[in-house]
């Protein structure tokens, strides 16, 4: 019976599909670097769920960027939503010699993995690594950051806690601009060599903890 069920889902699956209009939205596969708001992409990945498509096939296309998943970010109508794209190359999987693969056409991927920042409320966004996609959204939406002091390892530790404690608040009101003393607000820390991601969510104002490692070279 178990199968039978199976089979009747994916013939009414298959009608439903096949009942679709034309879509006419945000691409759905293959890579895009254009604008898109954030209810556009939602009405993709919708769409593509139904289209019932199989990972490997939106592999080059944008998806949501779980590890910067940070909902209800708005700054002075700036907002923040990341998506990402997989340009890494699996050409060459299920060919047998090199030049079997050469031959039919070798390879034409990007080979890298990006991140998409888009700001809704200005129509803005920003295609690259993941540190320059959140570094360009700062830039964006709190001018001066790049100048802010760091944060004091005394205070936090090696990414301790992100709690306002009244000697982090007594600190930051000291060194802090009061623009940079809101919510979603950023901070600067300074990082040890393998741990420089900028975190979301992990500043004593929930915006993002911006890394500065002093070991390796710097965006910054």
């Amino acid at each position: 019976m178990s199968q039978i069920a199976f089979d009747i889902d994916q013939l009414l699956r298959a009608a439903e599909r096949e009942a679709l209009p034309a879509w006419e939205g945000m691409p759905m596969f293959g890579f895009t670097t254009g604008y898109y708001s954030v209810a556009e992409h939602e009405a993709m990945f919708a769409r593509r769920k139904l289209e019932d498509y199989h990972y490997s096939k939106a592999r080059h296309s944008w998806g949501r960027a779980l590890c910067l998943d940070a909902p209800g970010t708005t700054v002075d109508g700036h907002t923040f939503t990341a998506y990402s794209a997989d340009l890494r190359c699996v050409c060459s999987f299920g060919y047998r010699t090199v030049t079997e693969f050469e031959e039919a056409g070798g390879c034409q991927c990007p080979g890298t993995y990006l991140t998409k920042a888009v700001c809704d409320g200005c129509s803005w966004h920003h295609i690259g690594t993941e540190s320059q996609a959140v570094e360009a959204w700062h830039d964006h939406a709190f001018p001066g950051w790049r100048d802010l002091p760091m944060f004091p390892a005394t205070l936090r530790g090696q990414m301790g806690s992100r709690e306002l404690t009244p000697k982090r608040e007594d600190w930051l009101e000291a060194n802090y601009p009061e623009r940079f003393r809101t919510p979603l607000a950023p901070i600067l820390t300074s990082r040890q060599k393998f741990g420089t991601r900028h975190v979301p969510a992990y500043s004593p104002y929930g915006g993002f903890d911006l890394a500065v490692d002093d070991c390796l070279p710097s965006s910054l």
